[in-house]
């Protein structure tokens, strides 16, 4: 099963993608940038959904994207950013700053798994 490491502060919207996801793709939550980075010692994914507020100072999904992009086997994953910034230049801005995709905040389910299909090279599950 294709796997999928969702980085997210809010455990709200950590289990409701967790949730839309499961069925169809191993799922795997961090909270924090250290977190996902020490998931990633170890492990491998094939997608990486990040949020860019993850609610500390130091810390954005823009940024955790690069040092993930540092890592020998994440240099050709796809990335997908998560925000509640739903603007049009917010969009612009995201992908020009390496995301391969762009996901608004509230979650919909069929955009969701549309777009985690495309990246994954899967049939649209939805």
């Amino acid at each position: 099963m294709k796997r999928i490491l969702y980085v997210e502060d809010d455990k709200i919207n950590a289990l409701v993608v967790s949730k839309f996801v499961e069925a169809f793709y191993s799922i795997q939550v961090a909270n924090t940038q250290s977190e996902a980075l020490a998931i990633l010692e170890d492990q491998e994914f094939d997608l990486f959904i990040l949020d860019i507020s993850l609610g500390y100072e130091d810390e954005d999904g823009v940024d955790l994207m690069k040092k993930i992009k540092m890592l020998p086997h994440c240099r050709d994953k796809k990335f997908i950013a998560l925000t509640a910034h739903a603007l049009r230049e917010d969009r612009d801005k995201y992908l020009a700053l390496g995301f391969d995709g762009y996901l608004s905040k509230p979650i919909n389910r069929k955009v969701l798994l549309d777009s985690i299909a495309g990246f994954m090279g899967d049939e649209v599950i939805s």
